[in-house]
């Protein structure tokens, strides 16, 4: 069963997009879809169904950078054509200033939150919202945590007489530093 799960999961690294441009994407927000000597594609959701003026004040701002030609948008599929002069000017200095012109450098310096983690927080949410109700607020998951870590460190400290390290010791340290973290 485990070598199945190594085969899935070596077969979804090593998955190829079509879209290997090695300029960095945002999904959902900025993705470099084609880059070629003097001529990059971009796609930005930013970019459709907006006004041909805002149009126009996008295409001028990126032109104004010397070395770059034209900036065409295509409203209906959010995409933007960058002609530029390839021995001037970098596809990454291009995309910096797409970047700086729609206002995404705060998301492209946030570092990059994976699925998992957020469902991971969203039941550690929910498991102490249930905590907090069931214990009529008297109670949170931090300081149920706190309170079953001090337990287990008292039994293991003067039940078992247990005191080594790590054993009761170590509990009763990870419990003060619990409840430190908390002020």
């Amino acid at each position: 069963m485990h070598m199945v799960v190594g085969f899935l999961l070596a077969s979804l690294i090593r998955k190829k997009t079509g879209k290997q441009t090695g300029l960095p994407s945002l999904p959902g927000k900025l993705e470099a879809v084609h880059a070629l000597p003097g001529r990059l594609r971009l796609n930005s959701p930013l970019l459709e169904d907006i006004h041909n003026n805002i149009h126009r004040k996008i295409s001028t701002e990126i032109t104004k950078v010397e070395g770059i030609h034209s900036a065409d948008i295509n409203a209906l599929s959010g995409s933007l054509l960058v002609t530029f002069d390839a021995s001037r000017v970098d596809p990454v200095i291009v995309h910096g200033v797409v970047i700086r012109v729609l206002g995404l450098e705060q998301d492209f310096e946030k570092s990059p939150e994976g699925l998992l983690t957020r469902e991971i927080e969203l039941f550690g949410r929910a498991l102490n919202q249930q905590v907090y109700q069931a214990s009529g607020g008297m109670m949170d998951l931090r300081s149920s945590l706190m309170m079953g870590v001090l337990m287990l460190a008292l039994y293991r400290i003067v039940i078992q007489g247990d005191r080594t390290i790590p054993g009761g010791i170590n509990l009763l340290w990870w419990t003060y530093v619990m409840t430190k973290r908390g002020k």
